[in-house]
C-alpha cells in the first residue's frame, strides 16, 4: 500500500536540523509509526517548508490535493506527523476530509492515532481537534496584537521596517535612535517639500537611492514617527525616541499633500483594457496600455511595446479587444478546427508518454540505489558499528542521504505525475461541449467588463502581434474538469486586424 507523507513548518518553525518539529522528523516518525503497521508500505512525500497552516497557499498540500482530484489517486492514504501540520483551521480541513473520503482514500494522524475519517463519532472527534487548533491560532494571534500594542503604548516600536533616518539602538530591543548619515536627508526632504524648491520627482531623482517612487515619498512625509510618535492599529502613542522633524514644519508639509484617495477628473475618458498582461509584440515584449490625445480632446487607446526605444510599435485597444472577442467566440464554435488540434495533440501526448516512461524508469533506478545507501547507513547504527567517538560523522552521512532520497522520490513522484496527466485524455464532446458554453457565456456577458475580463483570463493565454501588418496570433486554452491547469490543451489560431497598427514616432503615435 502506498501512503502519501506529508510534512510542514511553520515560517518561524524549524528546519530540516532542527528539533522536535523538523521536518526529517516529521517524515521519520511517520515512516516507523506506518512500517510497524505495515511492513510493506511505500511512501511518496510532499512537504512546505516555512509555510503557515492557516490557509491551503501552500505548494505542497495543493500537490496533495491535485493527487485527490484525479480518478485513481497514486497513493491510498494521506500521513500526518500531527494535525496543526495539515491546517489550523476548520474551515480548510473539512474540505480536505470530504475530498479524501470522496477519493476513497484514508487518513492517519500519527500524534494523535485516536483521529480517523471513518464513521460518525470520529468525524465529531476530529472537528472537535480542528476547532481547537483554531482556537489556538486565533488566541496566538490575539496574544501578538495586544503584545504589539503594549510595546507602542511604551513608546517603542512595535513591527516593521524602520524608517528612513532612523536606525535600531544596539542591546535596545524594540527602539530607534536617529541615524547621522540619513537624518539630514530626511530634514531636506521635508524643507524641499515645504519651500517647492523642487517637484516630487525631482526629490525622488535626487534621492533615488533611498526613494523608489512617489507613494513612498508621501508615506514617508505623513509618518509619525518623524515627530516623535508611534502610530499602531490606527491609535498614536507618544515615542521614547528622539524626533528629527520639528512639529510645526511636519503640520505644515502634511497640509500641503495631496488626499489619500483622489476624485476623478470631471470629463475625463476612461478606457478599461480588456487584454491587458496577455498582449505580446513581435519582438517578444509585453504591450502595455496607452493612450494619447488627437484631433482636439479625443483620446485614442493603444497597447503599446515596452521597448519603446528600438521597437516603437502600438495597436488599437479598442479594436484588438473586440476582435479577439469575436475571435474567441468562432474559433469555439468551429468544430472541424478542434478536432483537427485535437488530434494533433493527442499525437503530442503519445510521444511525450514514450519519454516520460523511459526518465520514470531511470528515477526509479535512482532512487532504489538511494534507499539502499540509507538502509546500509541504518544497518551500521544497528550493528554497533557506530560509537559515540564516530556518531557525529555517521549521523551527517545518515541525514545526507536522506535528504538525497527524498529529493529524488519527489522528482520520481513528479515524473509518474506529468505521465498520469498525459494518460488523462481528454474527451472530445466534452470538449466541445466545453467550447461552446465559452461562446455562450461571451455572448451573455454583454457589457459588464469585470465578468468578459474574467472570462477572457480563463481562456485566452496569450494574444501575439506576428508582424507588422496587423496579423495577429490568439492561444486559448481548455480546461476539463478533469484536468489540471498545465495539461490543458492549448489552441493557437491567426487572426488579420488591417491598419490597426500605428509607429511610434518621438514618442507620439502616428499614422
Amino acid at each position: 500500500m502506498k501512503y502519501m507523507l506529508y510534512a510542514r513548518v511553520s515560517p518561524k518553525g524549524s528546519d530540516w536540523h532542527a528539533e522536535e518539529t523538523s521536518i526529517s522528523m516529521q517524515i521519520q516518525e511517520m515512516k516507523d509509526y506506518i512500517l510497524r503497521k505495515d511492513p510493506a508500505a511505500k511512501f511518496l512525500i510532499q512537504q512546505d517548508e516555512f509555510k503557515s497552516g492557516k490557509n491551503l497557499n501552500r505548494p505542497g498540500i495543493q500537490a496533495v490535493l491535485s493527487d485527490l482530484e484525479l480518478p485513481e489517486p497514486p497513493w491510498s492514504t494521506l500521513v500526518v506527523w500531527a494535525l496543526d501540520r495539515l491546517s489550523r483551521s476548520l474551515a480548510d480541513a473539512v474540505p480536505i476530509f470530504e475530498k479524501l473520503r470522496d477519493a476513497g482514500c484514508g487518513f492517519i494522524c500519527v500524534r494523535q492515532d485516536y483521529l480517523s475519517t471513518q464513521g460518525a463519532m470520529a468525524r465529531f472527534t476530529l472537528n472537535q481537534t480542528i476547532l481547537i487548533a483554531q482556537l489556538e491560532r486565533e488566541m496566538t494571534s490575539e496574544r501578538v496584537k495586544a503584545k504589539m500594542v503594549w510595546i507602542a503604548e511604551k513608546g517603542k516600536i512595535p513591527a516593521g521596517k524602520i524608517p528612513l533616518g532612523y536606525r535600531r539602538k544596539k542591546n535596545a530591543k524594540n527602539e530607534i535612535e536617529p541615524d547621522p548619515e540619513t537624518a539630514p536627508i530626511v530634514q531636506d526632504i521635508f524643507k524641499s517639500y515645504l519651500a517647492q524648491t523642487e517637484t516630487v520627482v525631482e526629490l525622488r531623482r535626487r534621492y533615488s537611492e533611498y526613494i523608489y517612487g512617489k507613494m513612498q515619498l508621501y508615506r514617508m512625509l505623513r509618518n509619525r514617527l518623524y515627530i516623535g510618535e508611534v502610530e499602531y492599529d490606527g491609535k498614536v502613542y507618544p515615542g521614547r525616541h528622539v524626533p528629527i522633524i520639528d512639529r510645526d514644519l511636519f503640520d505644515a508639509v502634511n497640509a500641503m499633500l495631496p488626499g489619500e484617495r483622489r476624485a476623478p477628473r470631471p470629463g475625463r475618458q476612461i478606457y478599461k483594457y480588456l487584454l491587458q498582461g496577455l498582449v505580446f509584440c513581435e519582438c517578444g515584449k509585453k504591450m502595455v496600455p496607452y493612450s494619447v490625445k488627437k484631433s482636439g480632446n479625443t483620446r485614442y487607446f493603444y497597447y503599446k511595446c515596452q521597448d519603446t526605444d528600438s521597437c516603437k510599435y502600438a495597436i488599437n485597444a479598442e479594436r484588438l479587444d473586440a476582435e479577439v472577442m469575436e475571435a474567441v467566440k468562432e474559433i469555439a464554435l468551429d468544430e472541424n478546427y478542434i478536432r483537427e488540434r485535437y488530434e494533433d495533440w493527442q499525437r503530442d501526448r503519445a510521444e511525450q508518454e514514450q519519454r516520460n516512461r523511459a526518465e520514470i524508469e531511470k528515477s526509479a533506478t535512482l532512487v532504489t540505489e538511494a534507499q539502499r545507501e540509507v538502509d546500509k547507513i541504518d544497518n551500521l547504527f544497528l550493528s554497533g558499528v557506530v560509537t559515540s567517538a564516530n556518531a557525529s560523522h555517521w549521523n551527517a552521512k545518515l541525514q545526507a542521504a536522506r535528504d538525497n532520497l527524498n529529493l529524488l522520490q519527489e522528482k520520481h513522484r513528479h515524473l509518474v505525475d506529468d505521465l498520469a496527466g498525459v494518460k488523462a485524455n481528454a474527451d472530445l464532446p466534452d470538449l466541445l461541449q466545453e467550447l461552446r458554453r465559452w461562446a455562450d457565456l461571451l455572448d451573455r456577458a454583454g457589457d459588464d467588463f469585470n465578468i468578459k475580463r474574467n472570462l477572457i483570463l480563463g481562456i485566452v493565454k496569450n494574444v501575439r502581434c506576428i508582424d507588422r501588418e496587423g496579423h495577429i496570433e490568439i492561444a486559448v486554452m481548455t480546461k476539463g474538469k478533469k484536468w489540471r491547469p498545465e495539461w490543458g490543451l492549448v489552441i493557437t489560431f491567426r487572426r488579420v486586424i488591417d491598419k490597426h497598427v500605428r509607429k511610434f514616432r518621438n514618442g507620439s503615435l502616428k499614422g
